[in-house]
């Protein structure tokens, strides 16, 4: 099936509430969470984000793990969106299977809803393993469409238009897709319960081991898969 394409300046639209959209398919404090325990810390560490608009994935990262976060983006609302609210943040506008960065340039990667928007994302992660350094770790969030899912039942049912914009993976196939392009596959995970409009509410709760025990394959909104480009590993 051929994916429908996504309007993005909709979605990057803040007088229609776009950018709150854009969580719907997340719980964004687990996959604060899961890039905390997988990325690298510390002053002069380079962290790219592919797909980075709107950019508060990579203030999160400067001010979090102290690093040097630098965003890719194409779509050329994103870009100006990003620059608009992250003006210090280093921000390249190009595309992801054609990174303008030089060969081990980068101590880590990472993409939060990127590679399930096409056919054969192959390219982008093969580009993605190509800027890290030996030992350097990426990881790769999609929305969790698992045949079965709460998710995919809710896209399927009510916003069909947008489910046709992305492939669905099993966290199977999404791991094999990682590790098919060089990476050795360190840790994957079904994270985050999935409740519409209220996935910022739940990462301020008081009770998040309690939430995370809950997140059944069926009901998390998010697979998480991260990779290591194999060789020395770097410091944490």
């Amino acid at each position: 099936m051929t994916l429908r394409e996504i309007n993005w300046a909709r979605w990057y639209d803040t007088t229609a509430g776009g950018i709150g959209h854009l969580e719907h398919a997340y719980s964004p404090a687990r996959c604060l969470d899961v890039l905390a325990e997988h990325l690298p810390r510390g002053n002069g560490v380079r962290v790219l984000e592919l797909g980075c608009a709107p950019g508060r994935w990579l203030g999160w990262a400067a001010m979090r793990l102290g690093v040097v976060p630098v965003g890719l983006e194409l779509d050329p609302d994103g870009v100006r969106l990003t620059r608009a609210q992250f003006p210090t943040i280093p921000l390249t506008r190009a595309d992801a299977f054609h990174l303008p960065f030089s060969d081990r340039s980068f101590d880590a990667v990472y993409s939060i809803g990127l590679i399930e928007h096409f056919e054969d994302p192959s390219g982008i992660i093969r580009e993605a393993w190509r800027v890290l350094r030996p030992g350097g770790t990426s990881v790769w969030f999609i929305p969790n469409l698992e045949p079965g899912s709460f998710a995919r039942w809710h896209w399927r049912t009510f916003h069909r238009k947008v489910f046709e914009a992305h492939r669905a993976y099993t966290i199977s196939d999404l791991a094999t897709l990682i590790a098919g392009a060089g990476f050795t596959i360190v840790h994957r995970e079904h994270s985050g319960l999935y409740l519409p409009h209220f996935q910022r509410v739940l990462g301020r709760l008081p009770l998040r081991g309690l939430l995370r025990r809950l997140e059944h394959p069926k009901v998390t909104s998010n697979l998480a898969v991260v990779g290591r480009r194999d060789g020395h590993s770097l410091a944490r």
